[in-house]
């Protein structure tokens, strides 16, 4: 499991803590920043969002990816 927080950017799994820069990101450059940072067995990642980060975020589902507004 892994955890993002797009607010402050931190992103946290069982192996480690990163700082991603989101800035105004989409949906789809954060999910890519995502996958590109944790490891391939990570089998969910949840994601703290709230406008206008989940605003697209219904094109985006996957079966690792949860999204809480919020």
């Amino acid at each position: 499991m892994a955890f993002l927080d797009t607010a402050t950017g931190v992103l946290v799994w069982q192996a480690g803590t990163v700082s991603l820069d989101l800035g105004r990101a989409s949906v789809a450059v954060i999910l890519a920043a995502v996958y590109a940072t944790v490891p391939a067995d990570v089998e969910r990642i949840y994601i703290t969002a709230g406008d206008p980060w989940h605003q697209d975020a219904e094109r985006h589902q996957s079966s690792r990816t949860r999204w809480s507004s919020g």
